[in-house]
């Protein structure tokens, strides 16, 4: 991220801006929780190269780019159909599986993909993510 904002502001025409989103699990509200799955989930990004805190840390970025005027808001996403987030997670785990050390065994993912899905279909099932938002603009 540094590098490729570093390259936009290259790039960006003086006075032009920028503006950065990204999810900040540090702000990650989930009812009823559902540890296996999520703290797969978790692991799983930051054996990608994943910041689960990204959202914090956009401010920083830009300034250190050399962007100025550089403001940060933060908002939450409530997903009204929480089978859709369900699904995605659970896809993601399900994808990792293999026998190679990379992720869970076939029928371990599943597993956890199926709890995810259970949990989706409890009538309080709830699941909000804050985003980190920072706009900045090119001296």
């Amino acid at each position: 991220p540094a590098e490729a904002l570093v390259e936009l502001l290259r790039v960006l025409r003086p006075g032009g801006g920028i503006g950065l989103r990204s999810p900040d699990w540090g702000g990650f509200l989930m009812h009823p929780e559902i540890s296996g799955p999520v703290s797969y989930y978790e692991r799983l990004q930051r054996n990608n190269g994943g910041n689960l805190y990204a959202g914090r840390t956009l401010p920083a970025l830009l300034r250190k780019a050399g962007f100025t005027d550089v403001r940060f808001s933060a908002r939450y996403e409530v997903y009204p159909e929480p089978e859709l987030i369900a699904n995605y997670l659970a896809e993601t785990i399900e994808a990792s599986a293999g026998p190679n050390g990379a992720g869970p065994e076939e029928s371990e993912a599943r597993r956890l993909g199926g709890e995810l899905r259970a949990w989706a279909k409890d009538p309080d099932a709830l699941f909000a993510q804050c985003w980190g938002e920072a706009v900045g603009r090119k001296p």
